[in-house]
């Protein structure tokens, strides 16, 4: 299974406009994709040090229509 590339593509654009919490969670999914594909937001939140919230918040912010795209 890969990773959206146009997810990542997505990322890298809006990154930018993402507050300091959310960025983390967006360079981790830059810098690591394959390791998120089967990972829950909870999993994903304790590995960037971030809220489950947050994650949400930043799939909301760069327009993803949940978390599973």
């Amino acid at each position: 299974m890969n990773i959206n590339t146009n997810g990542l593509k997505r990322i890298h654009q809006g990154i930018h406009s993402l507050n300091p919490s959310e960025k983390k969670v967006a360079r981790f999914i830059i810098e690591k994709p394959q390791d998120i594909l089967n990972m829950s937001i909870a999993k994903l939140g304790e590995q960037c040090g971030v809220s489950e919230a947050t994650i949400i918040r930043m799939c909301r912010s760069l327009h993803f229509k949940d978390s599973k795209n």
